[in-house]
């Protein structure tokens, strides 16, 4: 029976006591790889939560419909980009600034 390297060390003496600490090693090894590192739930598991929150939150969302020229677009999503913002925040932000400007 050989022994679990000291990077993975096996702390269920179950496993020591059954003879298939090798195999348990082996098992785990295969896992981090193949996870990169961690032991990941399935892709179609993460996917389908993100679809579940995503359509709760748009749920009671609503779309603006409206045109703008090319070039402002451009320069519009440039800048939310530049700042780290959505477009939907840096026009909300916007929409809030102008408000309070002209209930002065």
């Amino acid at each position: 029976m050989g022994h679990a390297p000291a990077s993975l060390p096996i702390q269920n003496s179950v496993f020591l006591s059954l003879g298939i600490a090798r195999k348990a090693e082996i098992c785990i090894i295969a896992l981090r790889r193949a996870t990169g590192g961690g032991i990941a739930a399935p892709k179609g598991a993460a996917l389908a939560s993100r679809r579940t929150e995503r359509s709760a939150q748009e749920s009671d969302k609503e779309s603006l419909n409206f045109k703008v020229n090319s070039a402002f677009k451009k320069e519009f999503k440039g800048f939310a980009v530049s700042e780290g913002i959505s477009m939907t925040d840096l026009l909300k932000e916007g929409f809030a600034l102008s408000k309070k400007k002209r209930q002065k």
